[in-house]
């Protein structure tokens, strides 16, 4: 019986413990323009979107990317940094 009891114990122990409670990754996208800078769109996933060049972030909406994807706006940007 001790036995019975451990193993259920341990199962609920492991189950419970491999359980992935980490939401989804955020889906980032970035590039380095001719001028040097660093230009990162990240996929907050509510919709807006965190856009970092160098070291200032702004969050902007998804109505913002006018249809474009986070890809096709980075590299956009990169192209028009000189």
């Amino acid at each position: 019986m001790k036995k019975v009891v451990l193993v259920v114990g341990l199962a609920a122990v492991f189950l419970t413990a491999c359980s992935k409670d980490d939401g989804p990754a955020k889906k980032c996208e970035s590039c380095t323009s001719n001028a040097g800078n660093t230009h990162k769109i990240c996929d907050n996933g509510n919709e807006t979107y965190d856009y970092t060049i160098g070291s200032t972030t702004t969050t902007i909406t998804k109505e913002e990317l006018a249809g474009l994807s986070i890809k096709q706006v980075v590299e956009a940007t990169c192209e028009l940094d000189l």
